[in-house]
């Protein structure tokens, strides 16, 4: 049995219990012994309070192994009133009051309605010694990466910040994406919305000869740059789409964010997403740096929540 194999086959059991659990209505006790699948458990809170969420793989005919999770939260997804965790040897288990799939349609009902919530992962990408799990440099050179399927993947993020962008950036302000990697994203937006001034770079030279000759005829300055260096464009809006799971550990992504928020102009903003989870606590950074939250959700009009941080500026 492969590995995929083994973790599709122990989704299905995990899927079989909370439909359990949910039936049954009552306190229920979820236990996790895959450290891989402990990053797929969310924290939705809201006003009313806490909701423990776990995303579902989403089958695809493509690709060898045939599956994916995607960065959308469907309300399925939520399980219920969210009580507790405790983390033993070699396992997780989750705590919660199980809720009706109405009630989860409502919660999210009300997270779309007044734009209000956020959606934590407490957990990145594992491997089996607990160890998070971070993509290779070579994968960003292009050989691995579907940089096609990417963007299709990510329409959701790149409609959200251009609504973002057009309601609260005057002509000529500065748009960066300090990760572009082959520019589809930051070209989308420049299309998207002419008026403003757009600027993209990478650590990887491949990718960045790549963004330039995909983007030939849109306007945006691409260059080679590490995003974590002292070098680099002050701009009025900052697009970090790569302080995510499998893409950086936690803590660089931490150093990530206080580094490249210093380029942003009075005013400005950041927003933070990504395919997979924010793995860095941008609530706390904000609080340590003194930076607004406006919001840190968005949806889809069919009602799908995803993890999008606005942060303002003082």
């Amino acid at each position: 049995m492969t590995d995929a194999e083994r973790w599709l086959q122990h989704e299905q059991r995990q899927q079989n219990r909370i439909a359990e659990n949910r039936e049954r209505g009552t306190p229920a006790r979820l236990e996790e012994r895959m450290p891989i699948s402990l990053c797929q458990y969310f924290v939705l809170h809201t006003e009313e309070g806490a909701w423990l969420g776990r995303k579902y793989p989403r089958i695809r005919a493509d690709g060898p192994d045939g599956f994916e999770l995607s960065s959308l939260l469907a309300p399925d997804m939520l399980l219920g009133l969210f009580r507790d965790m405790a983390i033993g040897s070699g396992t997780v288990d989750f705590f919660y009051t199980p809720i009706t799939r109405r009630h989860a349609q409502q919660i999210f009902a009300h997270c779309t309605a007044m734009r209000s919530g956020e959606i934590v992962f407490p957990f990145p990408a594992l491997d089996d010694r607990f160890c998070e799990l971070v993509c290779p440099t070579d994968y960003w050179e292009g050989a691995s990466l579907d940089g096609e399927r990417l963007a299709q993947e990510e329409a959701h993020f790149r409609q959200a910040c251009q609504a973002l962008f057009a309601a609260r950036l005057a002509p000529r302000a500065a748009v960066f994406d300090p990760a572009c990697s082959t520019g589809d994203f930051i070209a989308g937006l420049a299309r998207g919305d002419p008026r403003l001034r757009y600027a993209g770079s990478d650590i990887s030279e491949a990718m960045v000869h790549q963004a330039r000759a995909r983007h030939a005829a849109t306007e945006v300055d691409f260059a080679v740059a590490d995003a974590g260096s002292s070098q680099g464009p002050c701009c009025d809006a900052l697009v970090l789409r790569f302080l995510n799971a499998e893409v950086v550990a936690r803590c660089e992504a931490e150093q990530y964010f206080r580094h490249l928020s210093h380029r942003v102009r009075p005013g400005g903003l950041i927003v933070v997403f990504g395919h997979t989870p924010v793995v860095c606590p941008v609530r706390w950074l904000c609080h340590e740096l003194a930076l607004n939250i406006r919001s840190a959700l968005e949806s889809t009009p069919d009602g799908r929540l995803f993890q999008f941080y606005v942060v303002e500026m003082p």
